[in-house]
């Protein structure tokens, strides 16, 4: 039986309760605003801290010329594209604000490339993905999950058969909101190759806002990029 983040953290509690405590799994799993407010609060309580970041930021960044985004958030990309082994020529993008951006961009691509396409998510998917359809004007189906959260690729393809005339845009989760579910990838692609996709006719958007980062140092995490679907 697969066992995700959250089930992970809550095992390690019961045999390390001192170091995996409430505060530290719901501090966690929190959104990057959240995250990053309670970061910075610490630092500001703690004047030695601060002093140290802002010597480093001197000493790093100085304050004597114009400093672009951009090599930042190359270097996040690139650093990125390592983590999960992709090459240097298969990757772009650009650094956004929160999940949800990332969300309603990568929807955006996927309608760009199929105007005509339907977005299917899970029912267990962000908020943001459904807010992409009605913003876009987007066919959607929702696909039912299995107990754990992850999608139901059963359902996905009683949901595909009446739509095989129109491409698929779909999304897959590298960890759902409320369960920490991961979408097993390469039994999606499967399903949209027996209803009889060829990868030219589907676009795949994985949202990662929860697990992205954490999933590549996760021992025996599951699975999401193979080598034979990159």
């Amino acid at each position: 039986m697969k066992m995700h983040l959250i089930g992970t953290l809550l095992s390690l509690q019961v045999s390390e309760p001192e170091f995996y405590t409430d505060y530290v799994i719901k501090t966690g799993t929190d959104t990057s605003a959240v995250t990053i407010e309670w970061a910075m609060s610490l630092v500001l309580s703690h004047q030695e801290e601060l002093l140290k970041l802002a010597q480093e930021i001197d000493e790093n960044v100085g304050h004597d010329h114009f400093v672009h985004s951009r090599q930042f958030e190359v270097g996040v990309l690139d650093w990125f594209a390592h983590l999960w082994k992709t090459e240097k020529n298969d990757y772009w993008g650009y650094i956004t604000n929160c999940g949800t951006e990332g969300n309603l961009h990568g929807i955006l691509v996927g309608r760009e490339v199929f105007p005509d396409g339907i977005l299917y998510a899970s029912k267990e998917s962000h908020y943001s993905l459904f807010k992409a359809t009605r913003m876009y004007r987007m066919e959607c189906e929702k696909i039912g999950t299995l107990i754990t959260g992850e999608i139901d690729c059963a359902d996905f393809k009683n949901k595909l058969i009446p739509h095989q005339d129109k491409p698929v845009i779909i999304n897959v989760n590298i960890g759902t909101t409320v369960k920490g579910a991961v979408d097993d990838l390469d039994l999606v692609i499967q399903t949209l190759e027996e209803c009889g996709y060829s990868h030219d006719r589907f676009y795949i958007h994985c949202d990662g806002a929860l697990f992205g980062l954490m999933m590549p140092f996760v021992k025996k995490g599951p699975v999401i990029r193979s080598a034979a679907h990159p």
